[in-house]
C-alpha cells in the first residue's frame, strides 16, 4: 500500500475517532459552562435533552445532501464513462468516434445554452435580464452537474464501455457505492455541528460566524475529499 494511501486511512481513522470524542464530551463540557455562563446552553439540561432526542433527524437534514449525491453522481458517471481519458490516451478507432460524437453534441448543448440566455426574454435570466437572482445564478450548479451527466452518458453508450441498463445504474453509483463510510461520518459530523451551534460554545469563545462556517464546511467536506481520494488510488491500482 502506498505511503499516502496510507496516511489518508489513518487522517480518517483519526478524524472518525475525534467526531466520536467531541461527541462524546460537548455534553459534559456544554452542561457545566451552563452552569457559569448563562449565554450557553447545557445539552443535559431538560432543555437541551429535550432537544438532542427531538432534533437527530433534522440535524442531519440540514446537511446539503442533495448537493453532495450529485456531485458523486457526476463524478461517477465521469469517472466510468471514460471520457476523462478520450482526449489523453491514444484512443481506438471506434473510441475516437465516439469522442467527435461527444464533442459534437457537448457544443450544441452549449450553442442551446448560451442560446436560452442571448436570445429576447432570456428564460434563464431575471426579469431584469441580469444574471442576479436569475434561474441561471440560483440553479448553476445542477445544470452543469445534469450537461456532465448527459455528455458522460453519450461517450459511454457510443463508445461501447456501458450497453446495458444496469450498467448505466451502476456506473452513475459507483463512487457512492466505493465511499459509503462517509456518510456515516457525516451523520455524526452533522450532530457535531448541530450541537456546537444550539450550545453556542464557539460563539461564547468569540469564534466569528464566518469562521464557524468554514468549520462546519470543513467537517463535511474534508472527510468526503479524503475518501474520494482513496477511491480514486483504489481504481486506478
Amino acid at each position: 500500500m502506498p505511503a499516502l494511501h496510507r496516511v489518508i486511512l489513518t487522517t480518517l481513522k483519526a478524524y472518525f475517532g475525534l467526531i466520536a470524542i467531541l461527541l462524546a464530551l460537548l455534553p459534559i463540557v456544554s452542561w457545566i459552562a451552563s452552569i457559569y455562563h448563562s449565554d450557553i446552553n447545557g445539552l443535559l439540561s431538560p432543555a437541551g435533552i429535550r432537544w438532542m432526542f427531538s432534533s437527530v433527524v433534522d440535524n442531519f437534514a440540514d446537511v446539503p445532501l442533495a448537493h453532495i449525491l450529485t456531485g458523486l453522481v457526476t463524478l461517477s458517471i465521469l469517472h466510468t464513462s471514460g471520457v476523462l481519458s478520450a482526449f489523453t490516451r491514444r484512443p481506438s478507432l471506434k473510441q475516437r468516434r465516439a469522442a467527435l460524437i461527444t464533442l459534437t453534441a457537448a457544443v450544441a448543448l452549449l450553442i442551446l445554452f448560451s442560446l436560452l440566455l442571448i436570445l429576447p426574454h432570456a428564460v434563464l435570466l431575471s426579469a431584469f435580464g441580469t444574471i442576479s437572482h436569475s434561474a441561471l445564478a440560483h440553479g448553476w450548479y445542477g445544470l452543469l452537474a445534469l450537461y456532465l451527466i448527459v455528455i458522460s452518458n453519450i461517450y459511454a453508450y457510443t463508445s461501447g464501455r456501458l450497453y446495458t441498463l444496469a450498467d448505466f445504474l451502476q456506473a452513475h453509483t459507483s463512487l457512492i457505492r466505493s465511499i459509503s463510510p462517509y456518510f456515516i461520518l457525516l451523520f455524526l459530523s452533522s450532530q457535531l455541528v448541530a450541537c456546537l451551534d444550539y450550545t453556542a460554545l464557539l460563539t461564547f469563545l468569540g469564534m466569528p460566524s464566518h469562521v464557524q462556517a468554514l468549520l462546519t464546511y470543513i467537517l463535511y467536506y474534508l472527510p468526503l475529499v479524503l475518501y474520494l481520494s482513496v477511491s480514486h488510488k483504489q481504481h486506478n491500482q
